[in-house]
């Protein structure tokens, strides 16, 4: 399982929840959503999973038997329950390439870091497999201002986890989301919209989906002024880009029209008469 990675979410800031989104980018295969309530909205991915804290245990079953790589994102309301399963099935966190706390300069987001990393230190996690994705930084004060109670606590107990990953705040991520579309994908460059506009220009689409296929170039543009800051976060967390080797150029079908898909239906992992979905 080195290549699957677990990232822990400290809340339900945008900019943070998509934190696993833009792991997933790097290594393709599999994305896992945690969530107690299973309410998180729907992408237009078909390889994603949504399960209920209460089935990480069947998931565990699969990973290892699959061999696929995969991200698994915990919402800030299950992390609770992640931590115990994973307290009480001893081993099973450091089968995991990496752990990925993220946090923002919110007071109570720091705490929550601060007292998850001695804690997935405790069940054997080492310190070269933990990192801090700080997200939502602004951009007029340091990492230390910003973030000065956790990035103290991790000087001071976990010397080894870097404090250069930065994402500083940027309301693409909401507006992205806003228009249903995947960051994943987007960052990535699967899907041309350059060619779907000028497509849907040569085949006199309507004005509303001329529109919306141009907003949706134009996030990708605006995506694409973040990515260099997005791989330095990344790359300082060590999340190798294991989707790149195998990378092909995106292809519009002639006559084809790349429009907005409707969240296709996710993968379950267990039936819905589990206790607690």
């Amino acid at each position: 399982m080195e290549n699957s990675h677990l990232i822990l979410l400290s809340g339900s800031d945008m900019q943070e929840t998509v934190s696993g989104e833009l792991v997933h980018s790097r290594l393709g295969g599999m994305l896992v959503r945690v969530d107690a309530q299973r309410k998180t909205p729907g992408l237009s991915e078909s390889d994603v999973v949504r399960l209920h804290p209460n089935q990480l245990e069947q998931l565990y079953y699969q990973l290892p038997a699959s061999r696929r790589v995969c991200t698994v994102v915990v919402s800030a309301n299950a992390v609770p329950a992640t931590l115990e399963f994973l307290e009480q099935h001893q081993g099973t966190v450091s089968d995991f390439g990496s752990v990925i706390c993220t946090t923002t300069p919110n007071a109570s987001s720091q705490q929550s870091v601060a007292d998850r990393l001695p804690r997935l230190s405790r069940m054997g996690v080492n310190q070269s497999q933990l990192g801090v994705l700080f997200t939502q930084a602004p951009r007029t004060a340091t990492v230390d201002e910003a973030y000065g109670h956790l990035v103290a606590f991790i000087r001071d107990n976990f010397p080894r986890i870097s404090l250069e990953a930065v994402l500083h705040h940027s309301s693409i991520f909401t507006r992205i989301r806003e228009l249903q579309l995947p960051v994943a994908t987007v960052l990535r460059g699967e899907v041309d919209y350059k060619a779907a506009l000028d497509q849907a220009h040569k085949n006199c689409e309507p004005e509303d989906v001329l529109n919306q296929l141009a907003r949706q170039l134009m996030m990708q543009r605006a995506l694409s002024g973040c990515k260099a800051e997005i791989s330095r976060a990344l790359n300082t967390l060590r999340v190798p880009d294991l989707f790149e080797r195998n990378r092909q150029p995106p292809v519009l079908t002639e006559g084809a029209l790349l429009l907005p898909q409707a969240p296709v239906a996710t993968e379950e992992i267990m039936s819905e008469q589990t206790t607690g979905s």
